[in-house]
Formats: structure tokens, C-alpha cells, sequence
């Protein structure tokens, strides 16, 4: 036989699935000929073919392309009408027994595991669901609702319902009422609710990079507090045990370019903590918990202050997160192992009004508890990207700065911000060169009255911004003070574009404002949804879910039975 003939040149036996399903077809006898392949081709496209794979977990299995599911315990949720397989519409397929071998497919995969729990709906929308049409020829019996066969059953509580409760009561529980929001879960949830939804149910194996992260914040911390202990004698025991710790993660052909790469990383955070970590005598002590830090083992020393990994809970803000260093009370520091992101990125990630596919709210979120604890201060906040430059560092052309990107906020609003009269000198003297030209040849009454005149328009596009009436109004005025030459229309245009580049690179009270405002509604609406008044849906805030930001994507069913 053919398939025998190929298992033999490959010097192992892995097609069982394929010669059950050959005899099944009575055709793993009949010599191979070019019709008879056809016939085979044409068969296995025209049909599901069920095959079964050996996996642990959890599997998701369609009940129309499987008979059997490997688990001991198994959950068959609908048993509507969806379960019926409608028979091929072609003049050539006997209905009946393709209807017969459905019913066999059906029998069999309802019988599947040790143990069994068939989860259906009576109703939905008021309107009754219609049950398999298979359960007729296997109960001998017909019944056109759930209801009409034995059942137990299950429903959540009502508020401020008079109606007495079920036999099931036991299975019911008052959802805790959510007070606050992190960074990472409000970024999954502006994503996709459903997968922020199953974050909270379903436990996710570790990744390499978060263990590898959490390694270099834990140095981060211990060198703000012992600075002393880290010397270049040690750096290569440091670096060892860091590749013993992430050992379970990588081949043993990839150490070398790891070390490299820590090599590289160390080096960044050393450089970067020794200019910019809070003096040790400035360092408040706090107790550190039982929180594991191997750096203390591999070197002693201690860990522990407000300053570094600091936890806050505001629940008047409803946020929470963990800064990783509080350079001063208007500076935050957080290390990144990801790449780096421009301060544009940053801020057009936290958009609000259009929200962004790659939603990331850390910086604004961050900042608006610091800004709680100090009003009128500005602030800045530091993202620390400490393997952005492995490659320069091992050519040796590494500058400090390159791995770094600040966001500041400003404690007024971006409008009056834009009108004060350091912004006029800042277009006046660092403009680009038409920019310059005309605003050293104006005055600052001149630039100061547009704004008095007509509304800055709210928009972030410069094109629209240069359009607007306020846009027509500043190059006339500017006119009116320098002169209608060509280089003023250009000048006024260059500094429109630089408004625009400070708005979409800071942050202002006003956006401060609003994303509280965001925060509010996104737990009502959680809070709404952990209830059971409402499902979690997939999207809402974006057109789709980025996908490859989604952690539990076999779970987010689109199609709706």
C-alpha cells in the first residue's frame, strides 16, 4: 500500500488518523491511480475530516469538526440547533445517510469524558431556543424546549427582585465593586473587554520577558540602595545569575548573545542610576515585605524605600500601578526592556478622543496620581529603554540619551500654555528659519490677540490646524505687523506646526481632566459588567481588537450563535 510504503521511507508510523479514515471509505485497498486520488482530493476538501491531537488543558472544540475531545472532563455549552449538521447540498450525497452519520458523530461526542455538564439556555431574548435536532432520534422523543426534559436551573441574581430564588442559589456571589484601575488592565480592556475579561478568569503562562523585566527592575532597585556593593568585579556574577534565572526560557546555543544583551543592559541602568537616583540620604525606608530580591542573596545589602517600586492605590482617582523610581516628588522613572517609543508615540498611544490600536495609558494614568500629590508642580516622567542600544554599546558609539524618553506634564491648559509669552520668545528664537524671521519682527501683543479673538481649534493635525480660522487670522495678523511676504505665510505655518508638535508631545491639566473623566466610565461600565447586567464585548472603543496584543485570542468567539 502507497501510505504503508511512505510511513516506511520515513522510518515511523504517524498517519493512524489517515488509515482509519481510508478504511472508513473502503478505498485503502484499491490500487493508486490518478482518478482515484482525484476522487481522495476531492473528498477531503468537500468534508470535514475529524482528527483528534493529544494536548493538555483546555480544548475548544467546534461540534461540528470533532467526534472526540481527549479531556476528562467535559462542557458542551448551546445544544441548540446550531449542533445540527445540515447535509451536503449535492445531487451525488444520500442525505439520509450522511444525516445518519451526523446523528453517530453526535452520539458519540456527547458521551466524550469522564464527566459530563451540558450548559443550555431555555431562552434568549425572550424567544425560546430550539434544541438539536439530533436529541428527537436519540431520546425517542421530541421536545421543543430545554425546559421540557429534567434540568437544574441556574441564573443570576436579580436586584431588588421579589421572585424566589432556585434551587441553585448556592452557586450564586456578590461581585466585588471595582475601585480602581491599573495601567496594563485598562490598556487590555480600551483593547478588547472580552480579553481583559478572561485575563481575570484564566491564569496566563509566564513569558520569558516578563520574568526577564522584573530581573533588571529587581538590579534597578537594589543598586539605588547599594550602589556601593555593585562593582566590576561582581558584574560577570551578576550577569550569571540573571542567565541562571532565565535559564528555563532560552536555548543553551543563545547564553552568549544573552549575556551580551544583559551585559549591555546592566550597563545602561548603572549609567543612568548614577546621574539620576535619589541621594541614599534622601532614601525614606519602608519595610520590603517577603518580596524576593536575588540580588540581595548573590551580594547583601538591603532593599525597600518610597522611592523605588512604589505601590499607590487612589481610589478618589480610581487608579493604582507601581512606579518603579521616584527620582523627586515631580520626576517618575520607569524601566523598559521593550523598544523605545518617541514622547509622540507616548502621548498619541494615551489618545482619548480616537483611541489608538496599540492603547497605552502607563504615563497618563502615572501622572495623574502624581499630579494629586503635587498641583501646581510640573512634572516629568522618564521611560528608561535599557536595551535599546545593545548594537552601539558593543560597537562602542552609545550615547546615554538615546535610550531615554521624558513626557513633561504642564499644570495649566494647553491653550493658555501655547499663549504664554515663553512660548512667542520660544518661536522667535528656536523657531525653524521663516519661523524666526517673522516673529522676531512681531510682537508678542501681536501673537496674544488671535487667541483673544477666535477659539484655538481642538484638533492635532497641523494641516487643520493651518486651515482653521484661527490659522487664517495668526498669518494675518502677522501680515499685518511684517508685511504680506511669502516667508511670513511660510513662518506662520512652521510655528503652527510647532503647536501642534507640543501638543501631541506633553501632556496639559486639561488631558489630566478628561482622562479622569475616562477612568470614571470605563469602572462604571467594568463594575456594570461584572455584574451580569451586560457581556463583555470584544470591542467597543476600537473598530477591532489588535490582535497581537490580545493574550486569550481562542477565546474571543466572534461568530454568534
Amino acid at each position: 500500500m502507497a501510505l504503508s510504503k511512505y510511513e516506511s521511507i520515513l522510518g515511523s508510523a504517524q498517519f493512524d488518523a489517515f488509515h482509519e479514515e481510508l478504511t472508513a471509505l473502503g478505498i485503502a485497498s484499491e490500487t493508486v491511480t490518478e482518478d482515484a486520488v482525484n476522487n481522495l482530493e476531492f473528498y477531503l476538501q468537500s468534508y470535514e475530516v475529524p482528527t483528534d491531537h493529544e494536548n493538555e488543558g483546555v480544548l475548544l472544540a467546534d461540534a461540528k469538526s470533532a467526534t472526540h475531545v481527549d479531556r476528562p472532563l467535559v462542557f458542551y455549552l448551546g445544544l441548540d440547533d446550531g449542533w445540527t449538521r445540515t447535509p451536503p447540498q449535492r445531487p451525488w450525497a444520500d442525505r439520509q445517510t450522511e444525516f445518519d452519520r451526523h446523528l453517530s458523530q453526535f452520539q458519540l461526542l456527547i458521551q466524550n469524558g469522564a464527566a459530563q455538564h451540558y450548559l443550555v439556555r431555555d431562552t434568549v431574548g425572550g424567544s425560546p431556543v430550539t434544541p438539536c435536532l439530533y436529541f428527537e432520534e436519540l431520546l425517542d422523543d421530541s421536545f421543543s424546549r430545554f425546559s421540557e426534559v429534567s434540568n437544574e436551573r441556574y441564573r443570576p441574581s436579580r436586584p431588588n427582585s421579589d421572585e424566589g430564588m432556585t434551587t441553585s442559589d448556592h452557586v450564586l456571589t456578590t461581585p466585588t465593586e471595582l475601585t480602581t484601575v491599573s495601567q496594563s488592565s485598562l490598556s487590555t480592556y480600551v483593547n478588547s473587554p472580552r480579553d481583559y475579561f478572561f485575563d481575570r478568569i484564566v491564569e496566563s503562562p509566564n513569558k520569558d520577558y516578563f520574568r526577564e523585566g522584573n530581573l533588571f527592575h529587581d538590579f534597578a532597585e537594589f543598586y539605588v540602595h547599594n550602589p556601593h556593593l555593585v562593582s566590576d568585579d561582581v558584574l560577570d556574577e551578576v550577569v550569571d545569575s540573571i542567565l541562571d534565572e532565565m535559564e528555563p526560557f532560552m536555548r543553551d546555543i543563545d547564553r552568549p548573545v544573552k549575556r551580551t544583551r544583559y551585559e549591555a543592559g546592566l550597563s545602561n541602568l548603572i549609567e543612568f542610576l548614577g546621574a539620576n537616583a535619589p541621594k541614599p540620604s534622601l532614601l525614606t525606608k519602608s519595610p520590603s515585605g517577603d518580596k524576593r530580591n536575588i540580588f540581595v542573596e548573590l551580594l547583601g545589602g538591603s532593599v525597600g524605600s518610597n522611592e523605588t517600586e512604589r505601590w499607590f492605590e487612589n481610589e478618589s482617582l480610581g487608579v493604582k500601578g507601581k512606579i518603579d523610581l521616584v527620582q523627586s516628588p515631580s520626576h517618575l522613572v520607569d524601566y523598559k526592556s521593550g523598544s523605545k517609543k518617541s514622547a509622540k508615540e507616548v502621548v498619541t498611544n494615551s489618545a482619548l478622543e480616537t483611541p489608538s490600536d496599540t492603547p497605552d495609558y502607563q504615563a497618563l494614568l502615572y501622572l495623574l496620581h502624581q499630579q494629586a500629590q503635587n498641583p501646581d508642580a510640573e512634572l516629568e516622567f522618564t521611560f528608561v529603554h535599557f536595551f535599546e542600544n545593545v548594537d552601539d554599546i558593543v560597537r562602542g558609539e552609545a550615547n546615554a540619551d538615546d535610550i531615554l524618553t521624558t513626557v513633561t506634564y504642564q499644570p495649566t491648559s494647553y491653550v493658555e500654555y501655547i499663549k504664554q509669552e515663553d512660548v512667542f520668545a520660544r518661536l522667535r528664537d528656536d523657531g525653524a528659519g521663516d519661523c524666526q524671521k517673522t516673529f522676531s519682527k512681531a510682537s508678542y501683543d501681536d501673537y496674544a490677540g488671535v487667541f483673544d479673538e477666535v477659539s484655538f481649534p481642538v484638533t492635532r493635525d497641523s494641516d487643520e490646524l493651518i486651515d482653521s480660522t484661527f490659522g487664517e487670522l495668526l498669518t494675518s495678523r502677522m501680515q499685518d505687523a511684517v508685511g504680506e511676504y511669502k516667508y511670513v505665510s511660510n513662518g506662520c505655518k512652521q510655528a503652527m506646526r510647532e503647536l501642534v508638535r507640543i501638543r501631541n508631545r506633553n501632556y496639559f491639566e486639561d488631558d489630566l481632566e478628561a482622562f479622569g473623566e475616562f477612568v470614571d466610565q470605563r469602572l462604571t461600565e467594568l463594575n456594570r459588567r461584572h455584574r451580569g447586567e451586560e457581556r463583555f464585548p470584544i470591542t467597543e472603543l476600537l473598530d477591532e481588537p489588535n490582535y497581537r496584543r490580545v493574550d486569550h485570542r481562542d477565546l474571543l468567539l466572534e461568530a454568534e450563535r
